[in-house]
């Protein structure tokens, strides 16, 4: 499935019931919103949608890959559900925060990146021009491949495993870093990763 947009409004646009699902059994799924109006979502979906769902239509499982793309911003309420997710655009911002969202791995190019996933999640190459804040509600998140930003901030990047877990819990979720893999931010720039057991967050005691 592959879809492309161009509108004032908005690319492509998630209304309400009926209107809402892009979904698939298998393939990938591709889609790009570009807004005329810089201040409008290239991809959006009307205020409050938190059912509306981007991969798997609650009945049937998807194993693809989804890649979305703008040239504004993304503010998406609802669940995503792929193998791989990608996040492209030059300094696009991306706010996808709904806690049924549940993807296997998570790449991005992008600017400021805001993702939370349901349970474990992998990171593959994130390269962003903003913040960084990636979390999984369960499980582990383990960072595969190199997360840079050139943001200067004290919250530059935030990684946190398994936030539904009480503060002070040892189980529910690490961090992990691979070997060799690193994360870096702008100059002064802060890391910082919330994770459970430090003897089980293998990378983690670098950045402390």
């Amino acid at each position: 499935v592959s879809q492309s947009r161009y509108g004032q409004y908005g690319g492509i646009y998630f209304y309400g019931s009926g209107q809402e699902m892009i979904v698939s059994r298998t393939g990938n799924i591709s889609l790009e919103g570009t807004s005329a109006n810089t201040n409008v979502a290239g991809i959006n979906v009307v205020t409050g949608n938190s059912t509306s769902k981007l991969g798997y239509d609650g009945t049937n499982a998807f194993t693809g890959n989804i890649t979305l793309n703008s040239n504004t911003f993304i503010q998406y309420e609802g669940a995503i559900k792929a193998n791989n997710l990608d996040l492209l655009g030059a300094g696009v911002n991306y706010t996808l925060t709904n806690v049924a969202n549940d993807v296997a791995s998570l790449t991005a190019s992008a600017g400021n990146i805001n993702y939370v996933d349901s349970n474990a999640l992998t990171t593959g190459a994130i390269a962003s021009s903003g913040t960084v804040r990636i979390s999984t509600v369960t499980g582990d998140l383990t960072v595969s491949e190199d997360i840079t930003t050139t943001d200067t901030s004290s919250s530059a990047v935030v990684l946190i495993a398994a936030s539904g877990t009480a503060a002070g819990t040892a189980t529910g979720g690490n961090v992990t870093i691979a070997s060799g893999k690193t994360i870096t931010a702008g100059n002064n720039g802060r890391v910082v990763i919330y994770t459970g057991s430090v003897n089980d967050s293998t990378g983690v005691t670098a950045y402390v």
